[in-house]
C-alpha cells in the first residue's frame, strides 16, 4: 500500500509507521486528485465516539480528525503526530460547546484542566467532553448568554 502513495504521502506514512507500526493495519490509500493519499482510521474503544480518529495526507497536508475537533499541519512532526498521540493516550479530551442542538466550537484540553463552566464560550448552554477511552466523558449544562 505504501508504494502506491504519492511522494509526500509516502514520506508521512513511513515516518508514522516507524513510530506506530501497529497503525499500518488501519491504513489505506485513497485517490486525491490523481495521486494516492494516506488514510489511517483508528477506532476508539469509547462507544460514544461514532467515527474513527482519522489521519490523512489529502491535499498535501496532514490532517487529524476526532469527534468534533480537527487540525491541519504541514507535516507529520509539525503537530499532527502529537495531536493523535495526545488523543489516543487518553491524556486529552475533546471539549465541544453547544447551544441546544447547534454546535458552536471545540477544543483539545488536557484532562487535568477540563473546564467546569462556559466562561470561555458564554453563548453555549451545554458542554460535551469526549475522550478516547470514554473515561473522561461527561456533559455539562450551563446557562447560555446571548
Amino acid at each position: 500500500m505504501i508504494e502506491s502513495l504519492g511522494l509526500f504521502d509516502r514520506q508521512v506514512a513511513e515516518e508514522l509507521f516507524a513510530i506506530h507500526p501497529e497503525w499500518q493495519a488501519f491504513a489505506r490509500a485513497e485517490d486525491d486528485c490523481g495521486e494516492n493519499a494516506l488514510i489511517v482510521s483508528l477506532r476508539a474503544p469509547n462507544p460514544r465516539i461514532k467515527e474513527p480518529l482519522v489521519i490523512t495526507t489529502e491535499e498535501q497536508e496532514v490532517s487529524v480528525f476526532f469527534d468534533t475537533y480537527h487540525g491541519h499541519f504541514n507535516e507529520l512532526n509539525d503537530g499532527a503526530l502529537s495531536l493523535a498521540e495526545k488523543i489516543t493516550s487518553d491524556q486529552y479530551s475533546i471539549v465541544s460547546f453547544w447551544r441546544d442542538a447547534q454546535f458552536c466550537c471545540s477544543s483539545l484540553c488536557e484532562n487535568s484542566a477540563l473546564p467546569s463552566s462556559n466562561d470561555d464560550y458564554p453563548y453555549a448552554n451545554r458542554i460535551v467532553f469526549r475522550s478516547w477511552s470514554g473515561e473522561h466523558d461527561k456533559e455539562l449544562s450551563c446557562i447560555g448568554r446571548d
